[in-house]
């Protein structure tokens, strides 16, 4: 047992018994996260930059290509996280370890066990003090648990940002490492209808799109011009906007974000 965690049978327990209060509850749950099924419906497009067709990636201040956006939320990551705050450090401290390991600066650590057992869409960003260095991530999940989902996210982040390409020695040693599981996107008039601070924004055009987590951009117009930038789009009348709440942790501040 880990002075600030949970033995692994009890938060198995835990997460059990969230689970069964989840479907024997009628209603919505309270939150950004809604109880219910994930529903994948066809919708315009999908975020990451130069993704392969078949897969279903968003990059955070990135672009994105057709296919599935999630409908319903699944409540059971963000409850097992906010019951057990060690499983919050433990996944932090994987993503980060993962990210200096794929960079050739550590030997990574074993991730949560219990993480294998979720299933869940994230956004994983690496932050230089306030400055993004990289950031990828989905609304639909593409691997079979929560553990794969950021190692894969992880190594896409790296792969395709652009701003990963300048990540030296002492730059990845102090990163902090945030991890962001979005809500479903929810269409808006305008990009000022969208609060940066709490809500992501994803812009997108007929070919890709641009994602920004919560928390990226410090107001709404600056996250829709660098949208536009990242879009090389000229008309910017033509694109779509969408506002996403999320449930973040983060190795900056280790109290629930949502």
């Amino acid at each position: 047992m880990k002075p600030d965690g949970i033995p692994l049978f009890l938060r198995i327990i835990l997460l059990i018994a969230v689970t069964l209060a989840m479907i024997c509850t009628p209603g919505e749950n309270s939150g950004p996260f809604a109880g219910g099924p994930i529903e994948r419906n066809r919708t315009e497009g999908e975020i990451g930059v130069g993704v392969a067709a078949e897969t279903s990636p968003v990059r955070g201040a990135g672009r994105v290509e057709p296919d599935g956006r999630m409908q319903g939320e699944v409540e059971l990551p963000l409850a097992a996280m906010r019951i057990d705050p060690g499983l919050r450090q433990e996944l932090l401290r994987y993503a980060k370890e993962y990210f200096l390991a794929r960079l050739g600066m550590g030997k990574g650590v074993a991730p949560p066990e219990l993480a294998r057992q979720i299933q869940r869409a994230c956004f994983v960003t690496f932050y230089s003090g306030r400055k993004v260095i990289a950031c990828y991530g989905g609304f639909s999940p593409r691997k079979s648990d929560l553990v794969a989902e950021i190692e894969d996210t992880v190594k896409l982040a790296l792969l395709r940002d652009p701003r990963a390409m300048l990540i030296d020695r002492e730059t990845a040693m102090r990163a902090d490492v945030q991890i962001t599981f979005p809500g479903e996107p929810e269409a808006v008039a305008s990009y000022a209808d969208v609060d940066p601070i709490r809500e992501g924004m994803l812009v997108e055009n007929d070919r890709e799109g641009v994602a920004i987590v919560p928390g990226e951009a410090k107001t709404a117009a600056w996250a829709f011009r660098d949208a536009v930038r990242r879009l090389g789009e000229k008309d910017p009348a033509q694109l779509r906007v969408f506002k996403f709440r999320a449930y973040a942790i983060s190795s900056r501040n280790l109290s629930d974000g949502s």
